[in-house]
Parts: structure tokens; C-alpha cells; sequence
């Protein structure tokens, strides 16, 4: 992006200029000043924006900004490159993710535990009376709901709830075909799941819901907690059942069947929605709020994603420097703990970077005369990252010939690295700002050298 005519000018004069020709409607400014005098002397400058980026800078000042950015909750992402090595890091308080995308596309047919309308429908199907090409295209759902009536009559009104009862049921169901061409019947059998295993809460939703039993909601709770109060009480009144999201796979069917069947589970997830935003409003005026400060269409839509609904909260970037991360003990009795080489060494080595540049005042190989004090760095480099092994009682052997390419990269930023991090990272900043997909948790290395990536 930069070319000789930027050579002298300030960098963040020259990228903003360059950046705005990329899309005339943005507007950008630049600020020419030492990041690290604005954390220290101008705190305040950042709390105006809702994501700050942090790239290339000391670990010092990248903590004391963590600490401005977490307690406004401001999403802090910090990207650093060291020769061939990158990482990124999002430091947040904690944020809110709506919609996980899982990406399993498990359709809730309520099969377990059908509605009237939907009983009603079923039943005007007589399976019997059926001549040979209308047969053939009686909806799965209307099969199974009707071989489900057949079970519960057999079976103490109890549907399958093992291995041997789903084959039995299975095997029932095979026995209402009349010739084995039928693509309905193949469809149902392929869906007999949602008859023997009914939909169970993800986990993130359970931590959630056990979450906001502790909680007391008040008039500066975050709005998501009053949505999550109104599923909560949606779960008890219905039975475990979350609202419906009123979708429907395609299927075997005629186009009145389908049209019919996708209005009436729509219309229940309309139903479902209605509850669930009755239960909100409710839990707004308890503590003191406006009934209307959620609108029926965030609640419709919070309910379609809810089953996946997730909270994550990063610990605060100065803990990262103990290194080592509580859910990757397996054991404390063994002298030492044990870690994959491929994930710790090159993280041991940017934080020995880290030290050496707050013993120094500098990266390593970046002296006056690197040549001569490049074999002066390594041993002290080595002998920093030796201390950090030894501090944190850690398994990991550190070849020479790495903290010798740590230090002859004198803490340079290819341009290689750099735009692979950029891309991840702004990957991350929109998953973040549309609350969709699961952002990184943890702290990412990228390995160009080997060309992959790895979380600790």
C-alpha cells in the first residue's frame, strides 16, 4: 500500500491517506503521537471508541491499556509480529454472542411434544385410504407423529428411549411402507432421532441459565440478561422445551403439504416468541425499567438463536504472563508440566522478547551495532528464557538455532506475517461487532515459517 514517495512521512499519515482512497464514504483521521504517551497521559482518549487495535507494541504499554479498554469494555485486539512468528490476542471484559452458528443445521420438529394444531393436521392423513402416488408423498413429520401414536398405544404412552426401543420403533416404522421406493419413508427413518433423543440445551445456554439463577436483575443489568430471564421462564412453563425456531427441512411432500406445515411451525414460533417476550417485559418492570426497552422483534429474533447463545469473558492480558493456564493442568503431582513443544516455544520466546525489552530497553538484535552484539543477545535471550522455564516449572526444550532467529529478526515485521495477522484479526473484529461465530479465546500464534496456527 505504501510506496517511495511515503519514505520520511509519518507512518500513520501515510497509511490513513492511502486507506481512504479505498472507499470514498469512510472517513479516517490520524493522530501523530506515541501511543504509549496517550495510554500514559490521555487515558480518556480511548474511551470514545469501541475497539481499539494494538499492534507492535511493548508489552508494558499494551497492559496498562488493557487495563483503561477493560474498564470501559472496550474490545482491545492486540496483533504482534516477530520475524516469522505472529500472534493475536482480544482482550474483552466479556462479550455477548447471539448466534454461534454451529453450522449442524438440527432442525427442532417438536415431534416429542406436538401442539394441537399440529396433532390436528396429522390426523387428517389416513394412511389407509391412500392410493399409491399420494402415499408416496405424505410428509416424514405426519409419518413419524403418526407411528409415534402407534408406539405411545403399545408402549405405556412412552416413546423410545434406548438402543433396542429405536431399532423396535424403526423397524415399526418400516413396516407401514408398502413398497421400498417410497423417498418419505427413507426421509422419516433418517429423522427418528428427533422421536428417540428430544433436543437437549447446549452447554453454553445451561452455564447461562445457572448463571442469572445467582443473579439479582436491577436497572443496570445489560439487556441480554432480561432476554435470557425471559427464556428461563419460557423453560419452566413449558417443560424443558425451548421456543420453537419454525423452521422445516425439505421433504417428500406436495407443495399445499409443505406451504401448510411451514405456516403452522412458524406460527408457533410466533407463539413461542409472544410468551417469551411476556416473560420479559415482566422481569423489565420488576427491576424498574421500561416494558418497551426490548422490541417483539429483538425477542423474535433472540429466540431463534437462543439454544446457542453464549457469554465469554478473557482474563486480563497481565495474567498471560504466568503462562501457565489453569484448564491445561492435567496433573499436579508430577515435578514439571508437561506441554506440546509446538505450542509453547514460540510463545516462551515473545515473552522472553517481552523481558528482555524491559531489562534493555530494546528488542533483542536491534542494538547499534547487531552484528557485533548479536551473539551478546542470544545469551541473553537465552538466559531470560531459561529464567521463565525455570519460574514456571515447564517442560519445553528451546533449540538454540530459534532464539537465534529471534534474534537476528531484531523484532522486524514482515510484511508476510503482518497481512495474514490482518486478516485473522479483522475475521475476529467482525465476528465481535455482529455477535455471530465464536471468537478466539485464547491467544493465537501464527507460524509462517510452517504455515500454521495454534491457541494456547
Amino acid at each position: 500500500m505504501l510506496s517511495t514517495t511515503d519514505v520520511g512521512e509519518s507512518r500513520a499519515k501515510a497509511i490513513a491517506a492511502h486507506l481512504k482512497e479505498l472507499n470514498t464514504a469512510v472517513v479516517g483521521s490520524f493522530i501523530d503521537e506515541d501511543p504509549e504517551d496517550l495510554v500514559t497521559d490521555n487515558p480518556n482518549f480511548f474511551h470514545d471508541f469501541t475497539i481499539v487495535i494494538a499492534t507492535q507494541m511493548p508489552m508494558r504499554t499494551l497492559l496498562a491499556l488493557d487495563s483503561v479498554c477493560r474498564k470501559q469494555n472496550i474490545i482491545m485486539i492486540v496483533m504482534r509480529s516477530f520475524g516469522f512468528i505472529g500472534t493475536l490476542r482480544l482482550c474483552i471484559r466479556e462479550h455477548v454472542i447471539t448466534d454461534t452458528n454451529p453450522g449442524d443445521n438440527i432442525h427442532d420438529l417438536r415431534l416429542t411434544q406436538p401442539w394441537p394444531e399440529l396433532c390436528n393436521f396429522v390426523s387428517q392423513f389416513k394412511l389407509d385410504t391412500l392410493d399409491g402416488v399420494a402415499f408416496k408423498r405424505v410428509p416424514f413429520i405426519v409419518l413419524l407423529l403418526q407411528a409415534c401414536d402407534k408406539w405411545r398405544a403399545e408402549h405405556d404412552s412412552k416413546l423410545p428411549s434406548n438402543t433396542r426401543e429405536q431399532a423396535a420403533f424403526q423397524q415399526m416404522l418400516s413396516a407401514m411402507r408398502r413398497t421400498h421406493d417410497e423417498d418419505n419413508f427413507q426421509e422419516a427413518l433418517n429423522a427418528v432421532r428427533h422421536v428417540c433423543k428430544p433436543k437437549s440445551l447446549s452447554p453454553t445456554l445451561v452455564k447461562l441459565l445457572e448463571e442469572l439463577a445467582s443473579k439479582n436483575l436491577c436497572q443496570s443489568t445489560p439487556i441480554f440478561w432480561f432476554k435470557i430471564s425471559g427464556i428461563s421462564a419460557f423453560l419452566a412453563k413449558s417443560g424443558g422445551m425451548m421456543p420453537l425456531v419454525g423452521s422445516i427441512p425439505d421433504m417428500t411432500c406436495t407443495t399445499d403439504c409443505y406451504v401448510t406445515l411451514q405456516r403452522m411451525y412458524q406460527e408457533k414460533a410466533a407463539s413461542d416468541a409472544k410468551v417469551v417476550e411476556h416473560y420479559v417485559q415482566e422481569a423489565l418492570v420488576r427491576a424498574g425499567r421500561q416494558r418497551d426497552e426490548i422490541t417483539a422483534d429483538e425477542v423474535r429474533t433472540f429466540c431463534r438463536y437462543a439454544s446457542n447463545a453464549a457469554l465469554l469473558r478473557w482474563r486480563p492480558l497481565a495474567l498471560d504472563s504466568s503462562l501457565v493456564r489453569e484448564d491445561k493442568i492435567k496433573s499436579t503431582s508430577q515435578g514439571a508440566l508437561d506441554y506440546p513443544s509446538s505450542t509453547l516455544t514460540y510463545l516462551v520466546l515473545v515473552c522472553a522478547s517481552d523481558a528482555f525489552f524491559d531489562r534493555y530497553g530494546r528488542l533483542p538484535g536491534t542494538a547499534i551495532d547487531a552484528v557485533r552484539d548479536l551473539k551478546d543477545d542470544f545469551i541473553k535471550l537465552k538466559t531470560i528464557a531459561d529464567e521463565i522455564l525455570g519460574d514456571h516449572n515447564l517442560n519445553v526444550h528451546l533449540l538454540d538455532n530459534l532464539i537465534c532467529e529471534t534474534v537476528r529478526c531484531g523484532g522486524g515485521e514482515l510484511h508476510a506475517v503482518a497481512s495474514v495477522l490482518g486478516a485473522i484479526g479483522s475475521q475476529e473484529i467482525i465476528k465481535l461487532v455482529t455477535k455471530q461465530f465464536v471468537p478466539c479465546e485464547k491467544t493465537l500464534i501464527y507460524n509462517c515459517a510452517e504455515c500454521t496456527t495454534m491457541t494456547y
